[in-house]
């Protein structure tokens, strides 16, 4: 199925063939565009030396694939910002749709093609029995490359390209079996990979729907609360938004317009029906190193009433989704 689905795109981008994606047809009975995405698989050569490690790494690099390409549908129909059509979830729906005459696949307007590309997984244990510790140190790799495409001319509207890096250690004491420790680990992948869908989400949306600004309505340090308006339905935890203030730009007692001057950055936390909530994310220097006070504490963006964020594309290698 996955080398079907393949096919099928290619046709439309490199011929610009009637495909599975109906170019040519394409629904315009909604506001909202069709995204066709493409069931996501891993590239050949990292197939290819997963393999060769062993039947344990293949499986693991199948559940990074399976659970990548379910949260990234899962994250884009939360953001509400396309009609979404599951190229993955074609076959199995092939069978019931026969018996009601027939497989109506809707058009497309948009499609994207992704493949991880790049997945290391190391473990180490550490067994101190002088001490009844027993610790996992665990580093997770992923990369994924994402191609979206107008799928009537064929032509590359955007591209991603993200790379996240988990470093995990887990203490293990005498009251945890080892498997429950390898069990939290598996969990920090699951959460890496929701944390690649949620980049490769963002950018898609921020690549092909452009969303407005968002006011901000409240600051209750370290928490800011924004009023996105029409875009409330593209806000997801674990987004970065850039929060900056307006400055008018004179010149010969003319103003020429406004420039948006960055305050800092807010990550995602929650989002409800009318409102967002993000958290301060502490102030970086060139170096990327968090800035901190006399005391060794990081410091924190001066955000306040009247500002606003805009939602950014995170191409930072950093795993965490809860906005901590």
């Amino acid at each position: 199925m996955k080398n079907f689905c393949i096919a099928l795109l290619v046709a439309v981008v490199i011929a610009g063939m009637p495909s599975i994606l109906h170019a040519d047809d394409e629904d315009t009975s909604s506001d909202k565009p069709t995204l066709g995405i493409v069931k996501i698989a891993a590239g050949e050569a990292l197939t290819k030396r997963t393999v060769e490690a062993g039947a344990d790494r293949k499986a693991t690099l199948d559940q990074v694939v399976e659970t990548l390409d379910g949260q990234l549908l899962d994250r884009m129909q939360h953001m509400g910002a396309f009609t979404l059509v599951a190229r993955s979830d074609i076959g199995p729906l092939a069978d019931e749709q026969k018996l009601a005459g027939g497989l109506d696949i809707p058009s497309c307007k948009y499609a994207l093609v992704a493949s991880l590309d790049e997945y290391q997984d190391r473990k180490q244990v550490i067994d101190k029995k002088e001490i009844h510790i027993r610790a996992v140190k665990r580093a997770i790799t992923l990369g994924v490359v994402g191609k979206v495409y107008e799928v009537k001319s064929g032509q590359i509207l955007g591209t991603t390209n993200f790379r996240i890096v988990k470093k995990i250690t887990i203490e293990d004491l005498a009251n945890t079996g080892g498997d429950a420790t390898i069990d939290m680990t598996d969990k920090e992948l699951r959460n890496t990979v929701v944390a690649m869908s949620v980049k490769i989400a963002t950018a898609l949306v921020v690549t092909l729907r452009r969303p407005t600004p968002a006011d901000i309505v409240d600051v209750t340090p370290p928490y800011v609360t924004l009023d996105l308006g029409g875009n409330q339905a593209l806000a997801i935890k674990g987004q970065e938004w850039q929060v900056f203030k307006l400055k008018e730009i004179m010149k010969n007692g003319k103003v020429l317009g406004q420039a948006e001057l960055p305050v800092g950055n807010i990550k995602i936390t929650a989002v409800n029906e009318t409102l967002t909530t993000g958290k301060m994310q502490p102030l970086l220097d060139d170096d990327g190193q968090i800035v901190t006070d006399d005391n060794d504490k990081p410091t924190y963006p001066a955000i306040t009433e009247g500002m606003r964020a805009r939602l950014m594309v995170d191409d930072s290698t950093n795993a965490d989704i809860n906005g901590e």
